[in-house]
């Protein structure tokens, strides 16, 4: 098990995110589910394994480490 992420860790991902897009038609998010385990994981400076296309394409958006099976 890695660090418990906070609530305001996957705020501030999710805020991050939405940011990027910011007056822009396309708009990704980030489940909180997802972010949760994201923010876990950049606490342990762990990268991601995913087969979510989805989840990948927003981790890499973020500039963390995700890999894909």
């Amino acid at each position: 098990m890695g660090p418990a992420s906070t609530s305001e860790g996957v705020a501030s991902l999710q805020a991050r995110l939405r940011g990027m897009w910011k007056g822009k038609s396309f708009n990704p998010m980030i489940a909180d589910d997802d972010a949760s385990v994201l923010h876990s994981a950049i606490q342990d400076g762990l990268s991601i394994i995913t087969n979510d296309k989805r989840v990948y394409k927003n981790i890499e958006r973020l500039g963390y480490s995700s890999e894909r099976y």
